[in-house]
């Protein structure tokens, strides 16, 4: 039986449903992938992406050094 090979971009999506593949691809390229899972404000105007930081997610990063995702585990098929 072959297993499927899973993306970075598949698992990214399992924790941020609404993670467009274009929207990974430029973070991805511009190095801001761990702002998105830190809950940091991204900027890229010449892009045209603008994400509001999200507080919540950044100061449970900033107090417990552990990224925040967003579903819930019976939901992300990734998790052990």
């Amino acid at each position: 039986m072959k297993t499927k090979k899973v993306t970075t971009y598949e698992i990214y999506k399992s924790y941020i449903p609404k993670l467009e593949h274009k929207t990974f691809i430029i973070l991805k390229h511009h190095g801001m992938l761990g702002k998105l899972f830190r809950g940091e404000e991204i900027e890229l105007t010449s892009e045209g992406i603008h994400i509001k930081a999200c507080w919540w997610r950044e100061e449970t990063f900033n107090q417990s050094k552990q990224y925040v995702p967003c579903v819930l585990k019976d939901e992300n098929p990734y998790w052990n």
